[in-house]
């Protein structure tokens, strides 16, 4: 499995919550190391210093995207052992993307060919309460395929429970979706809300748990879901969401 790079994540981020639209990356060049690249894409680089060139089908249904052409660095110079790639947008220089580690590692003695068999890597948004539709719009827009637009907006609603890969279950008795105002992502990969919103005068008496995330504040698309400090809420009572309390992250 891969890691997306903290740049690339609030990119991500803050095409979800309806900021700025993800631009399709222009390429995806490879470059392989020997251990894990690091946060930078930097780490245990290889001898081998030729970046290759990607190429990716679409993300798949499991949040998943992977090589579908075969990879080859040519006569490489040096006996080394390959375990993992770094990802930038060109082939030298350049914005680092991100890291995967190969399904098998790739043994190479010097003067012979690597060759990265189609599906040798993938690379996943996982950890994430993102719907399952829009980290497949963002693995596309990182792998260079399409543009992940933002979101027109991102409306909550309120849940006594896991809201589930639909966003359906759980339902709390009060169903008003509020629209949520996000600053721009910080440098962790993270987004929180910039502006106080609140259900006034609810309906029922529950104890709220989770919220589910929309495109609108009726029908619209659901786009994720997220768990949050047990709410125990009396009927008449108002629900309050502070700057700062919903913290949301890509990846």
């Amino acid at each position: 499995m891969g890691t997306i790079a903290v740049g690339e994540a609030n990119k991500i981020l803050d095409a979800w919550v309806g900021r700025t639209t993800y631009t399709a990356n222009v390429a995806v060049y490879a470059k392989l190391h020997l251990a894990d690249p690091g946060a930078a894409g930097t780490t245990s680089p290889a001898v081998e210093a030729t970046r290759q060139l990607v190429t990716f089908g679409a993300a798949a249904a499991s949040q998943t995207i992977s090589n579908t052409a075969a990879i080859t660095w040519t006569a490489v110079s040096t006996t080394e052992t390959i375990t993992h790639l770094s990802f930038w947008t060109a082939s030298t220089a350049g914005t680092f993307l991100g890291s995967a580690a190969l399904n098998t590692s790739a043994v190479a003695t010097a003067g012979d060919n690597i060759n990265l068999a189609i599906g040798a890597f993938d690379v996943s948004i996982t950890g994430t309460k993102m719907a399952v539709g829009e980290c497949n719009k963002a693995l596309d827009a990182w792998a260079g395929r399409t543009a992940y637009t933002l979101n027109a907006a991102f409306c909550a609603k309120l849940h006594i429970g896991d809201p589930g890969s639909a966003g359906t279950a759980n339902a709390a008795g009060e169903t008003t979706r509020k629209a949520i105002t996000f600053g721009s992502a910080a440098a962790a990969g993270a987004i929180s809300n910039t502006a106080a919103f609140e259900w006034l005068n609810t309906s029922t008496s529950e104890t709220l748990t989770w919220m589910s995330f929309w495109t609108a504040t009726t029908a619209g698309v659901f786009l994720g879901r997220d768990d949050h400090t047990s709410v125990v809420m009396v009927a008449g009572d108002d629900a309050n969401v502070a700057i700062g309390a919903l913290d949301l992250t890509a990846v």
